[in-house]
């Protein structure tokens, strides 16, 4: 009888591990699967503790404006969860950002970075003015032309060999002087947004069809509760 009743407790944990599904890294709000839209609500990232709970910029916060083209996307790797993309990132900042990088000693490039690259040994990043222009209504300016490889944070093979594949370009603000607890720098989409694939952008096997913005954080455990840091995050994704 002790025998039977410990295999019928095997068998329900079993079932119930099965049942399970794993928590993804973002919320996808209905409107994310809707066309490029510079509106769309903040979706945010599931908590995995009580203290990873969605903070908030404060009101006035320097605002760091993010745009993103993907001109070619080639070699996906559904085994590694890996693809390559080549294309553009464009950055504009206020007088109020500038003043912030200045007194850090940072160039413009430093102010971001790729979250989910990978191989970062083969990739290339490169200025298209050496430094930044000024726009008409004063903001600075400068854009990227980039060359690198990136990680597929989920695919969903429920429906293989028909599945959708999400196709992610992860850029986060980079310098401790612009987490949340300092200077709390807010990436935005960049208000001359469009569409994120450009015309070379076909993917072998696959139709490219929907591109969407998410706006996300990311939380660093540094050395206990009281030293998490906060950085902003864009999520450009292309299905």
């Amino acid at each position: 009888l002790t025998v039977l009743v410990a295999l019928l407790l095997l068998l329900l944990l079993a079932v119930r591990q099965i049942g399970r599904a794993p928590q993804p890294a973002w919320h996808a709000s209905a409107q994310a699967h809707a066309p490029l839209r510079l509106d769309l609500p903040v979706s945010r990232p599931t908590p995995v503790s009580s203290r990873r709970q969605w903070r908030s910029f404060p009101a006035g916060a320097p605002q760091l404006q993010v745009g993103l083209l993907l001109n070619n996307i080639y070699n996906l790797q559904l085994e590694s969860q890996t693809f390559s993309a080549d294309g553009w990132i464009w950055l504009e900042w206020g007088e109020d950002l500038e003043r912030i990088r200045r007194a850090a000693g940072l160039t413009p490039l430093q102010m971001v970075e790729f979250a989910n690259q990978v191989e970062a040994w083969d990739a290339q990043i490169e200025a298209e003015s050496v430094e930044p222009q000024r726009r008409p209504n004063g903001a600075y300016y400068q854009q990227f032309r980039f060359s690198a490889r990136f990680y597929i944070d989920t695919i969903d093979e429920r429906h293989s060999p028909f599945e959708t594949v999400v196709l992610p370009v992860v850029i986060e603000t980079r310098p401790e002087a612009f987490a949340l607890e300092n200077a709390a720098v807010q990436l935005r989409p960049a208000r001359d947004l469009g569409s994120l694939t450009g015309d070379y952008s076909e993917l072998a096997g696959y139709s490219l069809k929907r591109n969407w913005v998410v706006q996300g954080q990311n939380l660093y455990d540094l050395s206990g509760p009281d030293r998490d840091e906060v950085y902003s995050q864009l999520a450009f994704r292309v299905a």
